[in-house]
């Protein structure tokens, strides 16, 4: 059922031909109820609560499972740090860039995309035509339009 279904699925994440289930939660940290907790270890909470939610289901399935837990400043969890990393490292080789350029690379497009759900969940989403847009330097694949010839 939905107990392993996440918010995004990929083939060949951690694995090749296994599918990585990932399900991502941001949290506010400075507000009141978690005033006296550490913001690494209520981080770490968090993703053990999605890991306890969907982590034997997505098993179940032959699949793996990664938590994607991040504050709204924009910090990690551990397990979150590590696909971030291994996310660098697989668009490294495949765009044969360096490693360190891709590292930030992916925690730039991530910030701006906690930046831009935080912006919708404070005011709304401004039209319903949203559309995803590519890298503007050409580097993410899809990102200019194909001409079609003939």
């Amino acid at each position: 059922g939905d107990e392993a279904r996440g918010d995004i699925r990929a083939r060949g994440f951690w694995k090749r031909r296994k599918d990585c289930v990932f399900d991502v939660r941001l949290a506010d940290l400075d507000c009141k109820s978690y005033k006296n907790q550490s913001p690494l270890k209520l981080l770490e909470r968090f993703a053990g609560e999605k890991k306890k939610k969907y982590e034997a289901a997505c098993h179940e399935r032959r699949r793996d499972f990664t938590p994607l837990v991040y504050s709204v400043d924009g910090v990690p969890c551990e397990e979150a740090r590590s696909a971030e990393r291994r996310l660098a490292g697989l668009l490294a080789q495949k765009w044969e860039r360096n490693y360190s350029e891709m590292c930030g690379y992916v925690r730039t497009r991530l910030s701006l995309s906690i930046i831009r759900s935080q912006t919708l969940l404070l005011r709304g989403e401004r039209a319903n035509t949203w559309r995803r847009r590519g890298a503007l330097d050409g580097v993410a694949a899809g990102s200019t339009p194909m001409a079609r010839h003939g």
